[in-house]
């Protein structure tokens, strides 16, 4: 995360290295501008954002990081590590959200939760199967 964290940091920071360097990349593989997201140590959702986001960009990132001759390379392993936290995430995510509906009532919150950890369940990763035996 702290690597993640400091990369964001270098484009949400410096207008010019943002729009000079990684939304050139952006736009030309999305189609669009994607912006990085900086997540809020006190919300976990913000971290999924922040993840999710990231992972979506992560060639531009790439790219735009050597054009910009920054010192923070991320490894095909990193990139693997975030993809699994995300993944690992979004089913507590949209159960968490279910949960906080006011028309939320036990049985539809039990359906949230066993949603979500037969979702877990489902992923190989150890960080998913561990979020489901928790």
């Amino acid at each position: 995360m702290d690597k993640v964290r400091t990369v964001v940091k270098i484009f949400k920071r410096s207008p010019t290295k943002n729009d000079a360097a990684l939304q050139k990349y952006v736009i030309m593989e999305l189609v669009h501008e994607l912006h990085l997201v900086l997540d809020c140590k006190t919300r976990w959702s913000s971290l999924w954002k922040t993840l999710d986001v990231f992972y979506i960009l992560r060639n531009p990132i790439q790219k735009a990081c050597i054009d910009v001759k920054s010192s923070f390379i991320l490894t095909d392993a990193d990139f693997e590590s975030i993809r699994e936290i995300t993944a690992a995430l979004k089913p507590v995510k949209l159960s968490i959200e279910a949960l906080c509906r006011r028309e939320t009532n036990l049985a539809s919150a039990d359906a949230a939760m066993r949603f979500c950890i037969v979702e877990l369940e489902k992923q190989s990763s150890e960080l998913g199967k561990t979020l489901a035996a928790t």
